[in-house]
């Protein structure tokens, strides 16, 4: 089960290319849902056969401060030295003043898409 920004929204799709650059810092590659290796990894196995697997939009209501630490929560974010993190924070509250679908309201809703894969064991 995999808890996703839903990317199709032009202002989710540009957090992601706030954070993305951070993602790999350092040479330490996080494994992350996008990179699909999780997948290939159990469709190659002949220990297990896919079942099912099904997708769920919902949203969470959110402030431009509580977007800001949302991204800070993302793990690789915080780990990064401050001033790093006070830099997305900046890309994070600047995005949100001035994209047409967050910019002047106190609240919005921040769309997400979870993905669910059954797999069963042979």
């Amino acid at each position: 089960m995999w808890n996703v920004r839903d990317e199709r929204v032009d202002w989710v799709a540009r957090i992601t290319a706030i954070i993305l650059p951070y993602e790999g810092e350092g040479g330490v590659k996080i494994p992350r849902f996008r990179h699909g290796t999780w997948k290939r990894a159990l469709d190659e196995s002949t220990s297990f056969t896919p079942v099912a697997d099904e997708m769920m939009e919902h949203a969470e209501s959110m402030t431009v401060e509580r977007l800001v630490d949302r991204v800070e929560s993302t793990s690789f974010i915080a780990a990064l030295p401050e001033g790093e993190r006070t830099k997305v924070d900046d890309q994070v509250r600047a995005l949100a003043a001035e994209h047409p679908d967050l910019s002047g309201r106190e609240t919005f809703e921040f769309p997400y898409v979870t993905e669910v894969y059954v797999y069963e064991a042979v």
